[in-house]
């Protein structure tokens, strides 16, 4: 979801576009999937509207995704890009170019911490081809 919101420039908005569902949204949605509760689900969306991130609302990043979300915006100018006709094809990250991206900034990427940043990556990448979600 954060790959995504980056692409869309819609990662740290306070207000989300109309036409994107709010970030807890997807939340909510996610627990409903999982089988939770009603009144766990009510619970989790009163959490989220208090829930502040950055000095605003909720960014749709969980806290224990922002070192993942970090990195990839470390690396996000890192991109490989293919030529498909006339349009662009983002196929993912110049991990050569990242390294050195993440090494300026003092992030050490351990193999737990990129398996998660890649899955920021992968968002990205197909919200950046016109994947639809």
């Amino acid at each position: 979801m954060a790959g995504r919101a980056w692409a869309h420039k819609q990662l740290f908005e306070r207000e989300p576009a109309m036409t994107e569902p709010a970030p807890d949204d997807d939340a909510l949605a996610d627990a409903r999937r999982m089988n939770m509760p009603e009144e766990m689900i009510a619970r989790l969306r009163a959490r989220l509207s208090r829930l502040e991130v950055g000095g605003g609302t909720f960014s749709g990043v969980w806290p224990d995704n922002v070192p993942a979300v970090e990195a990839f915006l470390a690396a996000a100018s890192q991109w490989r890009v293919a030529a498909n006709g006339f349009a662009a094809h983002y196929v993912g990250l110049d991990y050569a170019g990242a390294a050195i991206a993440w090494a300026a900034v003092g992030i050490e990427m351990s193999a737990s911490l990129f398996r998660r940043m890649t899955l920021v990556e992968h968002g990205a990448a197909e919200a950046l081809n016109g994947v639809a979600a």
